[in-house]
């Protein structure tokens, strides 16, 4: 067929699919499956054969049951270069939707692939990490061109999984995130995790910040074909949510473990617990009740607890952002950063506060410290011990009394008489009748006039103003009863400082288990947040073998020499450089003499310098340590270890897989003017300004720019590099006597090289205010654009000279380079 079909489907000024073109023929035959969700998500198995990808659209996925035969239409040709393609297919375009990577391998054809093609016919063999052993594609019925109808169909072999109706144990055939690999039987129960409360909202980019919602926490457990709702005490509700269980069967969902809470939206459209309650008495009718989302703990089969937030979160997003029922079943939305003023933000609004979780968190049953939650009111849970004889007017009884639970005793808060009508009175009434019982629950001294004593059994939401000093309720009003939270679990919901919220092991804030990420627990430290420089601690600091050694020859620059700038600088470099993977440039012996890049961590046992494990690439199953720093004293370890250049990853160690910035190297080829680079700098600063983007410029103490744009952490590092390249693209077309980016140095006579591929996975760039090994020891210098002028030059800058203009500067021209949070929007379906 050839590519000319799939050529003609495509605008490559729009798309970032790539052109592609006949490809020379490979001793290995390469396969790849790509989950792509278009108008509808299917997924797209793909053969290498003739110089191209012969395609097939499997509506529902491959299965590994040979007894589940898949339809597989044929479709157009792709390039082989397709195989690596992921990203999102812009609006508009054909197939328009995000793709991702599934699976991919290598394949062999048993006979012929060409004649078995043609045949209808294709025996075969995969070998990827999904998919495994023998399979067959056959044509059931020839269509016009390229629409053929196949079967994809798993042979019998040691690979294959039987249903349940053989015998063996069903497993999920298709898993919807690329992620997922770790099936295991699902547990009967699993606790739910809970929140602690803090006085303030939390800061730094590792928090999330999501609605606190005025409902019922539910657990919605799909097994068995069977679909449940389960409270925290483990109780099925299933009957009480007919409706959510409806819009949960059209979503499709297998042997998955959803954490959510129900509720109902009142007239001002924020949820309301008294509002539910009345919804689900049938009092005042029945009004509409939504299904909010914020956590999947199994999803199709597959244990996701030990992954981070972010990437269950990520998984959330795909099996809920357009399902049927997206308007019953929601996602719990959530913002990263920014704590206090979200917070400030939902209190204006009427909610009862926000829930701040750490972004790197795995899912820990119980209350732990990487979820806590702040309210804007004063609204808990306390035991209903007893109520009082009715006066005036009122009838059945006049107040409760309530209690709460420390160590084991039941201790008595106070009274509330208010929040009920005549409905409400007469339903706790006949409750009441149940738990008649002449002893006093409460511990401590209660005033017993008019009491009747109850078993404490019954669990009231109250809105109260505060405490008194003895620990009595003010002003308490009843909202509820919560009928989903057992008695012996409410106590004193004491507020703690924030500051004082620690991860529960040493390493906890940096588990990325996530995503082909994890921290060595053996050398893992604290974890600062991004733009938070640590303090010096000299006690420790580490010490300086022969600090007069000389490093940079031609200045007779020492070893303390860049000590001492790094402790000068300290303030302006670590935010760019605090828990980031590094990879340095190693000169032990001084820049004059062999030095060589270390991207691997083997620099001894600085308590300093932290590991974490990553995993090297998709193709191998296999992780290495990679070396990171959050101190200033990290950053002396590293001089003492002869390190003269030290480079950054684009992603922090809270988000390996997903980038925070952008950096475009303008590389201009020898000789070229200087005049034209800074020309060419404003250009781009003004197509990045019309695509909505603010961008930053640093000298890079060597022959050219470095352009950088801040980045919220939302798309992988695939995502990033193919927007980068279809920016530079743009630019080509734009000037393309000017750019290029072909990096051979004989394509580039004439041009600036404009690098993207520093926007690939584990690559790097010099970190800003970072020393170079080059001739006059120059600082890789950020600058404002109104400083960048033709008499600037990319080396101007060494140490004497870059303390000085610290010194003598009023304001640090990149200062708001961590307060902007922009998103590459283009990427978004």
């Amino acid at each position: 067929m050839g590519l000319q079909k799939y050529h003609s489907k495509r605008n490559f000024k729009v798309t970032n699919e790539p052109k592609g073109r006949l490809a020379a023929k490979s001793q290995k035959l390469h396969f790849v499956v790509q989950e792509h969700h278009a108008s509808s998500l299917h997924y797209d198995f793909r053969l290498e054969m003739e110089g191209v990808l012969r395609s097939w659209a499997v509506p529902k996925g491959p299965s590994n049951d040979p007894e589940v035969k898949r339809l597989a239409m044929e479709v157009e040709d792709h390039p082989v270069e397709y195989g690596k393609f992921e990203g999102v297919i812009p609006k508009g375009e054909y197939g328009a939707g995000r793709v991702i990577r599934w699976d991919s391998g290598t394949w062999k054809p048993n006979g012929d692939p060409v004649e078995s093609f043609k045949r209808g016919r294709i025996d075969f063999e995969l070998k990827g990490k999904k998919l495994t052993g023998r399979w067959l594609l056959v044509r059931t019925k020839r269509g016009s061109s390229s629409h053929a109808q196949w079967l994809l169909i798993k042979r019998h072999d040691s690979s294959a999984v039987e249903s349940s109706s053989s015998g063996k144990a069903a497993k999920s055939k298709v898993p919807r995130v690329k992620t997922l690999d770790h099936r295991v039987k699902m547990p009967a129960r699993i606790e739910p995790a809970l929140c602690q409360l803090v006085k303030h909202a939390p800061e730094g980019d590792d928090w999330i910040h999501e609605m606190k919602f005025d409902g019922y926490r539910l657990q919605c457990r799909i097994e068995g074909g069977k679909i449940r709702f389960i409270t925290r005490q483990g109780l099925d509700w299933t009957d009480k949510f007919s409706e959510l269980r409806d819009a949960m069967e059209e979503i499709g969902l297998k042997n998955t473990i959803l954490d959510g809470e129900v509720v109902c939206m009142n007239d001002k459209g924020v949820s309301d617990f008294t509002c539910l309650q009345a919804t689900l008495s049938k009092a005042g009718g029945r009004k509409k009740l939504i299904y909010y989302v914020f956590d999947v703990l199994f999803l199709n089969g597959n244990d996701l607890r030990e992954q981070s937030l972010l990437e269950r979160k990520d998984a959330l997003e795909i099996i809920l952002k357009n399902h049927p029922s997206k308007r019953t079943v929601k996602i719990s939305e959530h913002v990263t950063g920014n704590g206090p003023k979200f917070f400030e933000q939902c209190c204006k609004a009427g909610l009862e506060g926000i829930v701040s979780k750490r972004a790197s968190s795995t899912y820990t049953s119980g209350r732990g410290d990487d979820w806590v939650k702040v309210k804007c009111v004063n609204r808990q849970e306390f035991v209903i011990g007893g109520y009082t004889d009715p006066g005036g007017s009122r009838s059945h009884f006049g107040a409760l009394m309530l209690g709460a639970y420390e160590k084991g005793k039941l201790l008595y808060v106070g009274k509330t008489g208010t929040g009920f009508d005549l409905s409400l009175l007469r339903d706790l009434k006949g409750k009441f009748k149940k738990l008649e019982t002449g002893k006093n629950p409460f511990a401590n001294e209660v005033p017993a006039k008019g009491a009747h004593w109850l078993k404490p059994q019954l669990v009231a939401e109250v809105h109260f103003a505060g405490f008194t000093g003895g620990r009595s309720v003010r002003q308490a009003a009843f909202v509820g009863l919560r009928e989903d939270k057992p008695a012996k679990s409410v106590g004193f919901d004491k507020a703690i400082e924030v500051e004082d919220v620690e991860p529960k092991t040493k390493d906890n804030a940096s588990k990325v288990k996530a995503s082909k990420v994890k921290v060595s627990k053996a050398k893992a430290g604290k974890v600062k947040a991004k733009g938070k420089p640590s303090k010096v601690s000299k006690a420790d600091a580490p010490k300086l073998s022969h600090p007069d050694k000389i490093l940079f020859q031609d200045t007779g620059t020492t070893k303390q020499d860049v000590a001492d700038y790094y402790t000068a600088v300290a303030d302006y470099i670590l935010p760019h450089l605090t828990d980031r993977p590094l990879t340095l440039l190693r000169c032990p012996a001084g820049g004059h003499k062999q030095c060589f890049f270390q991207r691997h961590a083997d620099l001894g046992k600085s308590p300093h310098i932290h590991e974490i494990e990553i995993k090297e690439a998709e193709e191998k199953d296999q992780r290495k340590p990679y070396l990171y720093v959050n101190s200033l004293n990290g950053i002396l370890s590293l001089v003492q270890m002869g390190s003269l250049e030290i480079h950054t990853w684009n992603s922090t160690i809270q988000h390996v897989t997903k980038p925070d910035t952008v950096i475009f190297d303008l590389d201009p080829d020898k000789g070229f003017e200087w005049k034209t680079v800074i020309e060419a700098a404003f250009e781009i600063k003004e197509v990045l300004e019309g695509l909505g983007f603010e961008s930053f410029v640093k000298l890079s103490g060597g022959k050219g720019l470095h352009i950088q744009l801040p980045l919220v952490p939302e798309f992988d590092w695939e995502q990033v590099k193919n927007f980068s390249h279809s920016f530079v693209r743009l630019l080509m077309e734009k000037n393309p006597d000017l750019y290029t980016d072909n990096i051979r140095k004989d394509a580039r006579k004439g041009k600036i090289f404009v690098d993207y591929l520093r926007n690939g996975f584990a690559s790097t760039a010099v970190t800003a205010y970072g020393l170079r090994n080059r001739p006059g020891t120059p600082v890789a210098m950020p600058v404002s654009w109104s400083e960048l002028k033709p008499s600037l030059k990319a080396d101007d800058f060494g140490i004497k000279d870059a303390l000085k203009r610290l010194k003598r500067q009023k304001k640090d021209p990149w200062a708001k380079y961590f307060k902007v949070k922009q998103s590459i929007e283009i990427l978004k379906p």
